[in-house]
């Protein structure tokens, strides 16, 4: 008795190339979408002590970030120790202050 060997046609090696091709053109048009937009958000840099007014648009979940180096104003900021910062956001319009959490870990 013979096995019969069942070789796929190449036709099907074609659409599983053009299916790869399409899947990381599609990832890399989405990476690059993400970063930008998270980019775009990330324009509310200030100096600390200090205050400064910022507009959320929307509701949600925020992160404040502290940077040990960094750039504003073409000054250059350095800092290794941020004991004894406090943060606290206010809404300007009803002056009540808005509860902030630690973050947290996934």
């Amino acid at each position: 008795m013979k096995k019969e060997v069942i070789k796929p046609s190449k036709i099907f090696y074609g659409v599983s190339g053009v299916i790869l091709v399409i899947g990381v053109i599609l990832f890399v048009i989405i990476l690059i979408s993400g970063i930008f937009a998270s980019v775009d958000t990330i324009n509310n840099r200030f100096i600390v002590p200090g205050t400064k007014s910022i507009e959320l648009k929307e509701t949600g979940k925020y992160n404040i970030y502290f940077e040990y180096r960094s750039v504003i104003d073409g000054k250059i900021f350095e800092t290794n120790n941020i004991s004894g910062l406090m943060c606290s956001l206010r809404n300007t319009e009803t002056d009540e202050f808005i509860k902030l959490n630690n973050s947290s870990v996934n």
